[in-house]
């Protein structure tokens, strides 16, 4: 072990001398670079740059006995949980494997490699290193700014709405794989370093990912309710979208921005929507209406809810 003081260099930096037998070992020389990665408590250097080496990790699912939803959410935690290949095994696997194979290839970079009797081994080709967050959040932004437009139109039309169903699952998909990038970016430096976002921004990330899949669901029921609405009951119910729409780009623009003021303003446009539902629920009263009411509530609260990150989450 070599035991360093810190030398004061300038007004606000330290300088640490490297001994000079690492530096003989290593053909170094003045102007070379070095790489440091950073740990807990500890600096690392080195003379190339290293990206963590993947994890071989594996995860065996026991399919026996577990109902079918107990190892969909068991496939979908080894996945963000960074498992490298996911085994699932049992003797009722022949009965279920469609289903089961059907999760797996829903899943970003996930795909069977081998599968026989009573096993089947999924593996992640996902790169941490080669994905863009922000990309991936404008990306699911996109999608549900979509949906909600044509939530708007849909006017009695129910292939429309399975359409906007089929959109929320691609929500899904972009909603794991984010926190599974982000998850890997907390525990390892290197990824976090590789996406150009810090510490804040993984909070700021996750929790707008939360809540864009819980807009992505709020949409999906409405337009299913939507399709039975009735004739008289249309114009109002577009009304309502078209508020809850504004209020969606505003919110989104407030984060995009980092804006205070901007994520203060758009809060203060809840009780608006709010008086507006109450107006669509004097429509009439039965489920339909009841149904996208309640989820119109939730979108609201939800998009107050990102507002919040921008207020609370920002840079010291």
């Amino acid at each position: 072990m070599h035991i360093r003081k810190l030398v004061k260099s300038g007004l606000s930096s330290l300088v640490l001398a490297v001994p000079q037998s690492w530096i003989k070992k290593n053909s170094l020389k003045p102007g070379d670079q070095v790489f440091i990665d950073e740990t807990e408590n500890s600096l690392i250097i080195s003379t190339h740059a290293k990206k963590s080496e993947a994890q071989n990790r594996e995860k065996v699912i026991d399919i026996d006995g577990k109902p079918m939803t107990v190892i969909l959410k068991e496939i979908v935690s080894a996945y963000i949980n960074d498992y490298q290949h996911i085994i699932l095994k049992g003797n009722e696997l022949p009965r279920i494997v469609k289903d089961i194979k059907r999760e797996i290839i829903s899943l970003i970079a996930l795909e069977v490699i081998e599968e026989h009797g009573q096993k089947i081994t999924a593996r992640s080709f996902l790169n941490l290193y080669d994905l863009d967050m922000k990309s991936l959040i404008r990306r699911m932004d996109n999608i549900v700014r979509s949906m909600i437009l044509d939530t708007k139109t849909i006017n009695g039309d129910p292939q429309l709405a399975v359409a906007i169903n089929e959109r929320d699952l691609e929500v899904n998909r972009l909603h794991y794989v984010i926190l599974k990038v982000l998850k890997a970016a907390y525990k390892k430096r290197d990824v976090l370093e590789s996406l150009g976002i810090d510490e804040m921004g993984t909070l700021r990330y996750w929790d707008l990912n939360m809540n864009l899949e819980r807009i992505g669901d709020r949409v999906k029921n409405i337009a299913s309710a939507a399709a039975g609405l009735k004739t008289s009951e249309q114009p109002e119910f577009v009304k309502l979208i078209s508020a809850i729409y504004k209020l969606y780009e505003d919110v989104l623009t407030a984060f995009y921005n980092q804006s205070e003021k901007e994520a203060i303003e758009a809060s203060l446009k809840r009780d608006e929507i709010m008086k507006q539902i109450n107006k669509f629920i004097q429509k009439g009263n039965n489920p339909i209406i009841s149904q996208i009411a309640v989820n119109a509530y939730n979108m609201a609260s939800n998009l107050n809810d990102v507002t919040k990150i921008v207020l609370f989450l920002q840079e010291s």
